[in-house]
């Protein structure tokens, strides 16, 4: 029996790419630019894929962030 289920295991990896995503800098150096456009591109592939599972997260971290940017705090 697996120690993290399916969906947790998503969770986190949806958290990594997240984490990936908002570390994106702007940049003129080309190989960082590749970079960042794989990491784009990967974490775009893995959210499709997963749909169901990583959506609800998204919507649950993209309202925190709305709220610390709107409110200066988070969510609740």
């Amino acid at each position: 029996m697996p120690l993290v289920s399916q969906a947790a295991a998503t969770d986190l990896k949806a958290l990594e790419h997240l984490v990936a995503l908002r570390a994106v800098q702007a940049t003129s150096d080309d190989g960082a630019i590749a970079r960042y456009n794989q990491q784009m591109d990967e974490a775009w592939t893995f959210f499709v894929a997963n749909k169901a599972t990583v959506v609800p997260l998204l919507r649950e971290q993209f309202d925190a962030e709305i709220c610390v940017f709107v409110y200066g705090r988070g969510a609740g």
